[in-house]
């Protein structure tokens, strides 16, 4: 490649080569992670509300007949005042659909390929935990259960849930290794319990693992000790950090292969001369 000649033209010999080899592999590594910090957004709704786009670039599309078939006795609610951690992405969590039965999106059903669905919430009415229980259905896949915002999170806070589905070759939705047809649309379900009405504020599903698709989806801590209001202890999960993937693996054991061996070679050259005026004397 252009780059290792022009290397080895200024270095010459197994130095050329080997910056040559560093400049390669940390190319190849910055592309992997760039294409990983890119997540590709199929679908994105605000739920009760108009289109939005946030500030990493996801599209959500406004809420309305023509987009999505919402079925059950719903309302679409839009609330004053501020949701902590939602950050830039408050638009979204100010407007809500909850139903006042069991209510279900039906979701174009995304190419073969892995998936996170990314579920939006924020608890804004209800000032204790058990008071809004539901549970969380695609098509007939139990994906959340017995969710309680609030003892999730606390009161109007932002809380978002990650789930990895795969849609296969054959058209069958997996999820957590059980399978089921997918036809054209995924029900996105909201089923109502016992307790209160079962809501969402956005829901989005992207290609990509759930640590991908975090970075789409910043929450920001809170300066109380990093533990929402209200929250019950021991439920509280850190923000994801920067990670490292397995399958890079390799990538970085050839880094580190190249910066021993330059290291190495440095300090043989500087111990050549010392060898050599000894054995002349």
């Amino acid at each position: 490649p252009p780059v290792t000649t022009t290397t080895m033209a200024v270095f010459g010999g197994p130095v050329g080569h080997a910056l040559g080899l560093l400049v390669v592999v940390l190319s190849l590594v910055s592309t992997r992670t760039t294409a990983r910090r890119q997540p590709n957004v199929y679908f994105a709704l605000n739920a009760g509300g108009p289109h939005f786009v946030s500030a990493t670039g996801v599209e959500y599309k406004a809420d309305t007949d023509d987009i999505t078939a919402v079925s059950g006795d719903t309302v679409a609610a839009r609330v004053q005042g501020e949701i902590a951690r939602a950050g830039s992405d408050l638009p979204v969590f100010l407007t809500e659909r909850y139903g006042k039965s069991t209510f279900a999106y039906d979701v174009p059903t995304p190419p073969p390929g892995k998936y996170v669905l990314v579920l939006r919430f924020a608890e804004v009415y209800f000032m204790a935990a058990n008071q809004k229980v539901f549970n969380v259905v695609l098509d007939d896949h139990i994906v959340v259960e017995a969710l309680d915002i609030f003892h999730k999170a606390g009161h109007a806070t932002a809380h978002d849930e990650y789930v990895p589905f795969e849609i296969t070759a054959n058209n069958q939705l997996m999820i957590g290794g059980e399978f089921s047809p997918a036809g054209s649309t995924l029900a996105l379900m909201l089923v109502k319990g016992e307790f209160d009405n079962p809501k969402i504020c956005a829901f989005a599903i992207v290609q990509s693992n759930v640590q991908g698709a975090q970075q789409l989806f910043p929450l920001q801590m809170l300066a109380s000790a990093g533990v929402p209001a209200g929250a019950v202890p021991g439920i509280w999960r850190t923000p994801v950090r920067a990670a490292v993937y397995m399958d890079d693996l390799p990538f970085l054991a050839l880094f580190a292969a190249v910066v021993v061996f330059l290291i190495g070679h440095r300090a043989w050259c500087s111990l050549v001369p010392l060898f050599s005026k000894q054995h002349t004397s």
